[in-house]
């Protein structure tokens, strides 16, 4: 009897097998069919092209895997330069990304692992500036050259794997692998050698294709990072690395945005700053800036966004109106003082000692306002939405401008809170040429967040004080790789670590640096912040 039952068991469980593989069969060919069928209504090969390089990007295996039969796909051509990828191969983009499986799946089906993609890197260099262990190792298995130069001028890299010993600022792929994968697994050699470390030469954590970056925030065990426009990252602790999640924000834009002459919505959405609600914990609110057609004129507005969902897969609504606006209704000159505060660089503050939640912004014309919301809402206080605010608004406190008499090139504005006091941090002078950018990161610090600011001098920070924090050419850091550092952001860990987060034009990539995330240890010195390079994110 008991070996009857055993066999009917066996029988029954063999039956739900079967019809489990015969769900996963259909579901799998109502994939390839959909696949099929999208990729019959690509009308070039181009554009195959380059979904097959984002598929890539995403780790998206399945798709990969059928379009590397697809006409027109090549495993080793870049993507146009018209595409937001350019002159990335499939391959440099899943290592970029730390798709491990893509990459296996690439080199599998003979994708070159020395072949270059954008700003000249190799799959390898790609991989070991993402963290990924996995990729890095099955590159090393494929044959990638760990001696190969990061350009093609064959330059070589100094011994101290940063720059070469002719120019300053080239490294090579063999000796910035080497390192971060040093980095990462030297405490642990530390600890069971019983040596001691120099921690003193940690580098900043470094994630490349990053602009206009929000503040880092802890959400669902995990590290989020938002940045224009909108892209979104999550770091995971396991891998070391960060992994790109989405780069578009909502499935239908928001009623309040901009529209084009034929009516649709412009989603022009610009630098994110994002906390965890306050109403809800299991949310995370982003407020963003949604800029006219025509940026020049001043006229922009700020609104926010509501995540539900699991990190890795976010969707996002929209707040049902804008938040602030500037209308430059006058028809002032947008460059203007007395022009509305430009709606733009939106930085959100919630004080959970006091329960006042701040809403920090502006760029140019009129200088950087501080404007108090609603925890409850996240409007303006007293307001339930579609707020314009002007120069002189009684709602909003200017807390920096640069003297008058001068050209008010300030934005980018961000406020920490410290043991002791507010510490407002801005961006000086011009962003977005480059590693010809002048922006510069300045602050000040105030006992109260409305101010007013003053810098190490005493000068007020609406009269031009500012505490030059990190400079436009890296002297401040004494490294010339860091071009127009801006868009700082304060990140505390679980255990109050602090890291400083910014945007840089990296001089190691000379004229084709588009922006990249730096992101480095923080401390204090008299009152100061200072780079601590002691500590290294992700260790």
């Amino acid at each position: 009897q008991a070996l009857l039952l055993a066999v009917q068991t066996l029988g029954v469980n063999a039956e739900r097998v079967r019809e489990a593989e015969r769900v996963r069969s259909e579901a799998e060919r109502e994939r390839d069919d959909l696949l099929e069928a999208l990729l019959g209504a690509l009308p070039a090969d181009a554009q195959r092209q380059e979904v097959f390089v984002r598929a890539a990007a995403r780790g998206k295996d399945a798709v990969v895997r059928r379009l590397l039969r697809a006409e027109g796909v090549l495993v080793d051509a870049e993507a146009s330069a018209e595409f937001e990828l350019d002159r990335e191969t499939a391959l440099t983009a899943a290592a970029k990304h730390g798709e491990a499986g893509c990459v296996k799946l690439l080199l599998a089906a003979g994708a070159d692992a020395e072949r270059r993609g954008r700003f000249s890197r190799t799959p390898l260099i790609c991989a070991a500036e993402c963290g990924s262990v996995a990729c890095v190792e099955q590159l090393l298995e494929a044959g990638a050259a760990v001696g190969t130069h990061l350009n093609n001028n064959g330059e070589t890299a100094h011994k101290d794997g940063l720059h070469s010993a002719e120019t300053g600022n080239l490294m090579t792929c063999s000796l910035r692998a080497f390192c971060l994968i040093s980095l990462m697994l030297m405490p642990h050699l530390a600890g069971c050698l019983d040596i001691e470390t120099d921690s003193s030469e940690f580098e900043p954590f470094i994630l490349d294709g990053v602009h206009d970056p929000g503040q880092m925030v802890s959400h669902q065990g995990q590290v989020f990072l938002a940045a224009s426009a909108v892209e979104t990252w999550m770091f995971d602790d396991s891998s070391n690395s960060w992994k790109f999640l989405a780069d578009f924000l909502y499935e239908e834009a928001p009623s309040w945005d901009f529209q084009d002459d034929e009516g649709e919505a412009l989603q022009n959405y610009w630098a994110p700053s994002t906390i965890v609600a306050p109403w809800d914990d299991e949310q995370l609110l982003m407020y963003h800036s949604a800029v006219s057609a025509d940026e020049n004129t001043g006229v922009s507005r700020i609104g926010f966004a509501t995540s539900s969902g699991d990190l890795n897969n976010l969707s996002w609504t929209p707040s049902t109106d804008f938040v602030v606006e500037s209308t430059n209704a006058e028809g002032q000159d947008p460059e203007s003082r007395q022009a509305d505060p430009f709606a733009i660089d939106p930085s959100v503050f919630f004080d959970s000692n006091t329960n006042e939640m701040w809403l920090l912004y502006g760029s140019h014309t009129s200088g950087i306002y501080l404007v108090e919301l609603d925890p409850t809402s996240g409007y303006v206080l007293g307001e339930s939405g579609g707020t314009r605010i002007t120069a002189d608004d009684h709602r909003a406190t200017m807390v920096a401008s640069r003297a008058a008499g001068e050209p008010n090139n300030i934005e980018a504005a961000y406020i920490y809170h410290g043991p002791e006091f507010y510490y407002l941090f801005t961006n000086w002078d011009v962003c977005c040429n480059g590693i010809d950018s002048t922006y510069n990161i300045r602050v000040g610090r105030s006992t109260a967040i409305e101010g007013p600011y003053f810098d190490d001098q005493g000068l007020h920070l609406n009269e031009g004080g500012g505490r030059l924090f990190i400079d436009a050419d890296g002297e401040t850091l004494d490294d010339e790789r860091f071009h127009g550092p801006g868009h700082a952001g304060v990140f505390e860990d679980e255990d109050g670590t602090l890291f400083l987060s910014h945007h840089f034009y990296d001089g190691a990539l000379g004229k084709d640096s588009s922006g990249s995330l730096a992101i480095w240890g923080l401390d204090f010195e008299n009152g100061w912040p200072v780079i601590d390079r002691t500590i290294r994110f992700g260790q």
